[in-house]
């Protein structure tokens, strides 16, 4: 028996170590680093600007990927400024840069997508139009998201081979559009974290601070996306999994309600009839233009004629633009959910925002929350009502190690399956907080809540366990998007330990107090000096934050989304 185990352990070990090389020998030797470039950096944990000085890019491929906006380099593409050769190629080179910066790539695409991207500037030579709204763009997707041809693992070293053998829905839609499909990116054991780090894979990282996530479970889309190897990618979200990414990155991301967006034919190991929380598919990019593209390309022919689970709600463009300019906005401010307190700079960041949001003339007034500790726990039991039966059967056969985000995820919420009428209660207790948070809706009559993505910025390793901010609202299917808004600052480490948190203190174990506790000691504990080590463990971390508003409501948040920074750009505030 001891020997089949060792035979088990050395085959899941081998089989992510070949994979992992695999991905690394698919990146052309011109794409690749030299040492010396990492070796010269003043502080070698911030990476980002390593792609415009490594000498890797030419100056048009670097002008092609500092694009300002996703519509931006379509117009230039379509106004043959550039072609879509050189625009994939440009993303290509930049993919590769950032995967051996971040370690954010599961599939390398490069000669499919330059032979596609061949064949949109013949069509364009030949008829002078593009083939559709995304003509010549690279997008990325999530490795779990199935691209024909490619595979689709969820990071699971038993699905190492799993290849799609037809493209998911939403990627049909995109392709027919004209999109490019160049790289796939990395997701963490399961999918449950929001970190990602797989063994598989291995563990994706902050090209802002290595010691810090990109977040999960999109985190190779969130990774790849602020180093700009892709500007539009596609993540998935059932609990924060493209807001995190997004917000500890310093990007953009929208997650819809449920029903909004095409899913048809993907893959997820959750069952697929598990309705209490579901997932969705959703865009992250690097401004609202994309987020805007994304959705108006996903639904603009009509797909819930071939997916009938889908809202026939087709994409209202006005609807952003009176949300945007029509009238003040009424904004429910949200400091904490009152279970786990933010860190300084991001409750810093949401203070900056009420207050440019006042200065141009719209109200803000306090949110209360209402038992979101009772909603989170809610939300995490909803994952596992079957006790996670078909991932755990996947990581015994291939024998592989859980990771710790994983082990504290599939050991923390560990029960046995739920019974059918335990399963219905669990629905009723979702709808039951659902009238109650249409009540608080109703009462304020405020347009969207503004509130943190989650407790940190940008997470240090092994430390992202709670979810609570994102995920009561995939339990509410509310539509959020979350959005950069600052970085970490010296001046965060002026602020002080948070009223009736006792870092001395004994709390039961894998209790919400212990989770608390826990946060508030990796941003106040101090060095021998007495000083906060905050601000030098979260050194570079962006900020984000994120906007929510009612079901169905993703044309109304993102026209809500140009509002906030409008004020905020007035307000001279950075989104970094």
């Amino acid at each position: 028996m001891a020997e089949t185990q060792e035979q088990t352990a050395k085959d899941w070990k081998s089989i992510s170590l070949a994979r992992q090389k695999e991905i690394y020998n698919a990146i052309p030797k011109s794409h690749r680093l030299s040492p010396a470039v990492i070796e010269g950096l003043e502080n070698p944990r911030n990476l980002i600007s390593i792609p415009e000085t490594c000498g890797i890019l030419s100056q048009t491929e670097l002008e092609i990927t500092s694009t300002p906006s996703v519509t931006k380099l379509l117009a230039d593409i379509r106004n043959r400024v550039y072609t879509a050769v050189e625009v994939t190629m440009a993303f290509c080179k930049r993919a590769s840069i950032a995967h051996q910066l971040t370690n954010c790539l599961t599939e390398v695409l490069y000669d499919s997508a330059l032979a596609q991207a061949q064949d949109l500037d013949k069509h364009l030579l030949a008829t002078g139009e593009p083939v559709g709204p995304l003509h010549g763009l690279p997008i990325s997707v999530k490795d779990h998201i199935p691209v024909a041809g490619t595979r689709a693992t969820s990071g699971f070293v038993s699905m190492a081979d799993c290849i799609s053998d037809k493209d998911a829905h939403i990627i049909e839609i995109l392709r027919r559009a004209g999109a490019v499909f160049h790289v796939k990116t990395t997701n963490p054991l399961s999918l449950l974290a929001t970190e990602t780090h797989s063994n598989l894979f291995g563990r994706t990282v902050s090209p802002y601070n290595t010691d810090l996530s990109p977040g999960g479970s999109s985190g190779g889309e969130g990774a790849l996306i602020s180093l700009r190897g892709s500007l539009l990618g596609v993540g998935s979200d059932i609990g924060g999994s493209v807001r995190v990414p997004a917000a500890f990155s310093g990007i953009y991301s929208l997650k819809a309600s449920v029903g909004r967006i095409p899913i048809a034919y993907m893959e997820w190991w959750f069952h697929s009839g598990m309705e209490t929380v579901q997932g969705t598919l959703s865009p992250m990019t690097i401004g609202v233009d994309g987020l805007e593209l994304f959705c108006e390309v996903a639904l603009s022919k009509s797909p819930w004629l071939v997916e009938p689970g889908l809202v026939s709600k087709p994409w209202d463009k006005r609807a952003i633009l009176n949300s945007a300019i029509l009238k003040p906005l009424k904004i429910g401010l949200m400091l904490s959910d009152d279970v786990v307190t933010p860190h300084p700079p991001i409750q810093r960041s949401l203070k900056e925002t009420a207050r440019a949001l006042e200065e141009a003339g719209h109200t803000v007034i306090p949110w209360v929350p209402v038992d979101h500790k009772g909603m989170s726990q809610l939300t995490a039991v909803s994952f596992f009502q079957d006790n996670a039966e078909p991932a755990r059967e996947l990581i015994k056969k291939s024998g592989e190690e859980l990771t710790p985000l994983a082990k504290f995820a599939f050991e923390g919420l560990q029960c046995k399956p739920l019974t059918v009428t335990e399963s219905w209660d669990l629905a009723s207790r979702r709808n039951q907080y659902r009238l109650s948070y249409a009540r608080l809706w109703n009462e304020t009559q405020v347009d969207a809540i503004l509130c943190p993505v989650a407790p940190t910025v940008s997470a240090i390793h092994d430390t992202s366990k709670y979810w609570g901010y994102t995920s009561v609202f995939n339990m509410l299917d509310c539509s959020a998007a979350a959005f950069p808004a600052g970085k970490v600052l010296g001046i965060d480490g002026e602020a002080t330990l948070p009223e009736g948190v006792d870092l001395d203190a004994t709390y039961p174990k894998n209790s919400m107090e212990e989770l608390n506790q826990a946060y508030s000691k990796l941003w106040f504990d101090k060095n021998q000096n007495g000083k906060v080590l905050g601000p030098e463990r979260y050194k570079y971390a962006p900020v984000g934050l994120q906007l929510v508003a009612r079901r169905y409501e993703e044309e109304k948040v993102l026209g809500m989304l140009r509002a906030i920074l409008k004020a905020r750009r007035n307000g001279g505030l950075e989104p970094y």
